[in-house]
């Protein structure tokens, strides 16, 4: 399984069919995940997740997709702060 960080923010991930990542932004940030073709990436569903993990994705199929993530700051009380994080990583599939 590759683990995939905002570190590879911009960058091209490159898997065989079958292989699974997990999406780790970390904690502290509310994520919002779009895969742009999810015949290509799959959210696999039932999988518990570690803290800051926002998915395990499988590669199902030959193609190339784009992985969007936009975050905002996770408040549950008191002042919050007003930001937004993108992250895009493209995903090829061979």
């Amino acid at each position: 399984m590759v683990t995939v960080t905002a570190e590879l923010n911009g960058s091209t991930l490159h898997l065989a069919i079958g292989q699974r990542l997990v999406l780790d932004l970390g904690t502290g940030t509310e994520w919002t995940v779009k895969v742009a073709d999810p015949r290509i990436v799959a959210l696999l569903s039932g999988v518990t997740l570690a803290p800051g993990a926002q998915g395990v994705y499988v590669a199902a199929a030959p193609g190339t997709t784009i992985l969007t993530a936009v975050g905002q700051a996770a408040c549950s009380s008191g002042p919050c702060p007003l930001f937004r994080i993108g992250f895009t990583l493209t995903i090829t599939v061979g």
